[in-house]
């Protein structure tokens, strides 16, 4: 019965051992991990709208001109009135 659990306890010790190895790989992975993140640069991409605002610019141009150049809807309203209205000029 004590060679059983001495034969256990010693298996655990193995295993334990094993755990051990591993988490300090898996630590030492995490730290060069963690000092490559710190170590590279920060780029930060400059954006050159210039090219895209003339684009605008000229396509604002042409929507201008498109409309500009659409004949208005003039609409003449003609009325004939009997009496004239309250607070009107002509009273």
């Amino acid at each position: 019965m004590l060679h059983e659990i001495l034969n256990e306890q010693k298996e655990t010790v193995k295993l334990t051992k094993q755990l051990i190895c591993k988490m300090d790989y898996l630590s030492s992975v995490m730290e060069n991990i963690e000092k490559e993140t710190n170590n590279q640069q920060k780029i930060t991409p400059t954006a050159d709208t210039k090219g895209f605002r003339e684009i605008v610019t000229e396509g604002i141009g042409s929507i201008k001109q498109v409309v500009a150049a659409q004949p208005k809807n003039v609409i003449h309203q003609k009325q004939i009135t009997s009496f004239p209205e309250f607070k009107s000029p002509e009273c």
